[in-house]
């Protein structure tokens, strides 16, 4: 959000609109960047380049290793969705944002292409949200989503409509 304000009130002023970026914008960003030195010393560039080892787990939601996933992937699953289907990798809480890059790359290792497989197609919810959001979505009625029987399904596309007794 810092690096945000300070690019729109830049943009504005370079638009003649605003008068440049403001000092608390500007001291927002720095302190969003001061865990950076820790971050490039513990994690450096290139320590993700090697495929983990056989007994890393790969994907924490459903605590599989990446031994299990080549396993599955040397059974004959090829793609990315025939591995998810197959090892639940990317159905938890996470939805893949965890394991899903390593995962596409331990089905390149196998396949020897020069790319990435594509990763996961996204499924609602994309991210996950508490079910109390949902609860408290407003604009459906819901008696229009009642169906008493299955004989109260509308027939060759004509709608019916269907008296729900209010409660």
């Amino acid at each position: 959000m810092a690096h945000g304000r300070l690019a729109a009130q830049s943009i504005l002023a370079a638009l003649d609109q605003g008068t440049g970026p403001c000092s608390k914008a500007v001291r927002s960003v720095r302190k969003s960047l001061s865990v950076r030195p820790f971050l490039d010393a513990a994690f450096p560039p290139g320590l993700s380049r090697a495929l983990p080892e056989n007994d890393t787990i790969v994907c924490r939601c459903e605590e599989l290793t990446a031994g299990n996933l080549r396993e599955k992937i040397r059974s004959g699953f090829r793609n990315m969705d025939a591995l998810r289907g197959e090892t639940r990798c990317g159905m938890g809480p996470c939805q893949g944002r965890s394991c899903m890059v390593t995962a596409a790359r331990l089905l390149q290792e196998h396949t020897h292409a020069t790319a990435c497989p594509p990763t996961f197609r996204g499924r609602p919810p994309i991210r996950p949200i508490p079910l109390g959001a949902i609860a408290n979505l407003s604009g459906l009625d819901p008696r229009a989503t009642i169906r008493l029987t299955l004989e109260d399904k509308p027939e060759h596309g004509v709608a019916e409509t269907v008296d729900v007794p209010a409660e």
